[in-house]
Formats: structure tokens, sequence, C-alpha cells
């Protein structure tokens, strides 16, 4: 790894400093994890909504060419957490620098962390102004000074966060293998590492479904080899599973079903009424795995 394992980084919870070496070298405390593929990056978005629900608001009533006038009816600007917005951009730096590397997404990460830093103050503070509602006694005078600041600092993050946005869709996989990479570093292949590794292979196996009613031999032996190796998956968490495998190990075996009947029905004469449905069924199913995982 580049740096010495922030693992603490994907929790992004409130960013908390310690000294680098304890006067009695202390263990340190266990890692926090992300609960499920992903979210790491979606609680990075989260984190930072505020910004976004801020300039929202302020759209909805602002000209953006002439700027507020204090004649404006439902004037507002949400409120901001400038730690915990703050606290999240460090901690996408931090997960940028953590192997293994993806080139494109760690530089969109140290972006948006930058785009971030230049947007907050001035958004900060107005917040601050529009909730004090300070536009009534100084005739919206700051306000007026505030909108060429916050225009010209808030195009850059936005533009920032649309492409992180769209990396995180783009990259899911690659992001999910980064993540898996440092669940099994900080804590073997746990029930948590079991998880997200059978909700890799579950696309991977929807992936390999043939697509045509009567497939070839050749592709229905790829398929079925999918299938048994994520059927012994999920039977190898069962294995180790913990108190919050249970709704994920009954929706992953509830997959297998659906991957076992789909096989079953290829070659068959109803199929090509069926194939369709049945490829949809599979991407349901991997949606509800996604969301036990996600809510354990």
């Amino acid at each position: 790894m580049r740096k010495a394992f922030i693992v603490a980084a994907l929790a992004l919870a409130p960013l908390v400093v310690t000294s680098g070496v304890q006067a009695q070298q202390q263990p340190a405390a266990p890692p926090q994890l992300p609960q499920a593929p992903d979210m790491t990056f979606f609680a990075l978005l989260v984190e930072t909504n505020a910004l976004m629900k801020a300039w929202n608001a302020y759209v909805e009533w602002v000209d953006e060419r002439r700027g507020p006038t204090g004649k404006e009816k439902g004037i507002s600007f949400a409120s901001i957490d400038r730690a915990r917005v703050a606290a999240a951009a460090e901690k996408a730096r931090e997960f940028a620098g953590l192997e293994p590397a993806i080139g494109a997404l760690d530089a969109l990460l140290r972006r948006y962390a930058d785009a971030i830093d230049k947007v907050l103050p001035v958004a900060a503070e107005a917040s601050g102004y529009y909730e004090r509602k300070d536009f009534l006694t100084d005739q919206m005078k700051t306000g007026k000074a505030l909108h060429p600041r916050l225009i010209g600092e808030y195009r850059p993050f936005l533009e920032a966060r649309a492409d992180l946005s769209q990396a995180i869709r783009s990259l899911r996989d690659r992001i999910e293998e980064k993540e898996l990479a440092l669940i099994e570093q900080a804590e073997g292949k746990s029930p948590q590492w079991h998880r997200v590794k059978l909700l890799l292979m579950a696309r991977a196996v929807q992936q390999r479904a043939p697509r045509i009613p009567d497939p070839l031999a050749g592709a229905l032996q790829d398929f079925d080899a999918a299938v048994a190796e994520f059927a012994a998956a999920v039977r190898a968490l069962e294995a180790v599973a913990d108190a919050e495998s249970g709704r994920f190990i009954r929706e992953a075996n509830q997959y297998v079903g659906k991957l076992r009947r789909l096989r079953q029905e290829y070659g068959q004469p109803t199929m090509k009424y069926t194939l369709d449905g049945s490829l949809s069924s599979l991407i349901t199913a991997i949606s509800m795995m996604t969301d036990a995982a996600r809510t354990q």
C-alpha cells in the first residue's frame, strides 16, 4: 500500500486526529470498513450532500446571472456542517492513496477533495448569512458580494461531483475489488469479505448467462461452471456466517435457485417467450442481495 493502511478512511465518520506514536505503543483500534460494495464512495457523496442541498436551494430563488436583490420570496440556503464536509474531503484523499490503485478514480477523488476545499469556505459563509437572515438588516449587501464567489467556486465542485458519480457507476467492479482487497488485508476472509465477494460473483455469473433461448453446448457448460462456483461460494459464507449474514444468505440462495431454474429452461420451446423475464429476474435478485448487504 502507498500509505500505512488508513482503512479508517472508509468509514467516513467524523475525522479524529491522533499522534503518530503513542507513549505506550498501544495497538491501533480495529479499522472501520465499508458495510457493502461501493458504500465508501456512496458515503462520500452523502457526507457532502449538504453542499449540493445548499446550491439547489440557492438557485431555486436567485437569478444566477443577476444575483440576489433582496426582493425575492423564499430566500434560503441549506445548513452546512463545515467540519463534517471537510473531514469527508480528507478521507477522499486518504482513500485515493490506498492500494490497489485505480488511476482515473484516484485522480477524481483528489480533484473532488480539492473542489470541496475551495467551495466550502464561501458555502459555509453563505449558509450562516442566510440562516441568520442577515440580509434583512444589510439590505442584501453581503449576499450580493457572496454571489460571484458562490458561482465561481461552485462550478468546479459541481463538475467534479458529476464526474466522480459517473466514475463510481462505470468503475463499480474495480472499486469493489479494491474494497475487497482492503477488507481481506484488515480481517482476512471474514463473513464481510465473503458477502462482498459474492456480490462481485453474482454479477459475473449473470453476465455469463446465455442471451439466446437455445445456446450452444459450450455456452451452457460455461454457465454451468459459473453457477457451480457461485453456489460453492455461498456455502463458504454459510460455513463462517455471523449474525449479519442471515438475510444475505437467504437472498444468495434464492439467486442460486433462479440460476438453476434458468439453466433448466434453456432449449425449451417456451424459452423464446420467457428468456427476457428470466434474465431480468436475475438483476432483481442481485439488487436484493445488495440491499441485504447494506442493511445488515
